[in-house]
């Protein structure tokens, strides 16, 4: 669960980083002095899909602990499979 959650994390923040960055490409030179310079925008392309990828792995760490003791009080989610002919 933690792996999965670190690798959809990572591509959500990769999708974030690209809008960011291009607003800061098209901002950028509209608002100067500011953080929304191209920079800002190169580095979030970096940084949030690190940031995405660590906060989504200790997320499902911790969820999937929880759900496991939960799981051990209430049973669980039972499936029932039938395989179709």
């Amino acid at each position: 669960m933690a792996k999965l959650s670190c690798i959809l994390y990572a591509i959500i923040g990769f999708i974030f980083g690209l809008l960011i960055a291009t607003f800061g490409g098209i901002a950028g030179p509209v608002f100067e002095k500011t953080l929304f310079g191209a920079g800002f925008g190169m580095a979030s392309i970096i940084a949030l899909p690190l940031i995405y990828a660590i906060f989504g792995f200790l997320s499902g760490a911790v969820i999937a602990i929880l759900y496991n003791c939960v799981a051990s009080w209430t049973g669980g989610i039972e499936l029932e499979v039938e395989k179709k002919k």
